[in-house]
């Protein structure tokens, strides 16, 4: 499938790029965390099977937030949700710092990356994933794919549900 066909089948919005983030210092630095964090946790808390009360410090809801994410099964989400989420997940990239792909040396079109693979600006990324391709559902466990998955949005999960059917 070619990268650009396989973006539009992410839902992955064209003035957007890739969305590829980390999570934990990056979210209780954002300047509008309060009540965009508040929202993101109180729609996902809204959803079926979910109780999970916000917490009240900004750490708190980040954590919050993760859980929730990391929870979540592959389900289309709201328009709302979509848009307050991708917003937010952008500002949080721009504040990690991105790193460009175009920057990075290659030998032979292929570059050896070591480091936050969440924070580049790539088409797409290659991870040892689970059998599944769903990644982890344990609420804040710190593996790779927790973060990818989380952090790339919810839409992720149910990209690679419908890409294993």
């Amino acid at each position: 499938m070619p990268i650009n066909l396989f973006a539009n089948w992410l839902f992955l919005q064209p003035d957007l790029g890739p969305i590829l983030l980390v999570m934990n210092d990056v979210i209780s630095t954002y300047d509008r965390a309060d009540t965009t964090l508040e929202k993101l946790v109180g729609m996902l808390c809204e959803e079926p099977g979910e109780s999970m009360p916000p917490g009240s410090s900004q750490s708190d809801l980040a954590d919050t937030f993760r859980a929730l994410c990391n929870l979540r099964p592959p389900n289309v989400p709201s328009p709302t949700f979509s848009a307050l989420q991708d917003a937010y997940l952008k500002e949080l990239s721009a504040k990690r710092g991105i790193v460009r792909v175009d920057d990075l040396i290659f030998r032979d079109e292929i570059c050896l990356w070591q480091g936050d693979i969440t924070r580049l600006d790539a088409d797409a990324i290659v991870n040892a994933g689970n059998a599944q391709l769903l990644g982890c559902f344990q609420p804040l466990h710190s593996c790779i794919d927790n973060l990818i998955h989380t952090l790339a949005g919810v839409q992720l999960r149910l990209a690679c549900e419908e890409q294993m059917k």
